[in-house]
């Protein structure tokens, strides 16, 4: 019984450890991501401006 519990609690923290890199590695895409949509925002305001200004 001792050696199932041992067994269970590797296994558990090697599955805390996995989750916990995968939340890791999604919160840097989902930087990333929001990073690109701001600066596609900011692009896209700054040529609207200019054309406003062009006309």
């Amino acid at each position: 019984m001792q050696q199932l519990t041992t067994a269970i609690m590797k296994t558990s923290t090697k599955t805390i450890v996995l989750l916990k890199a995968f939340d890791m590695e999604l919160r840097a895409l989902l930087k990333r991501d929001l990073q690109n949509f701001k600066t596609t925002q900011n692009t896209k305001n700054n040529n609207e401006s200019k054309q406003l200004l062009a006309a």
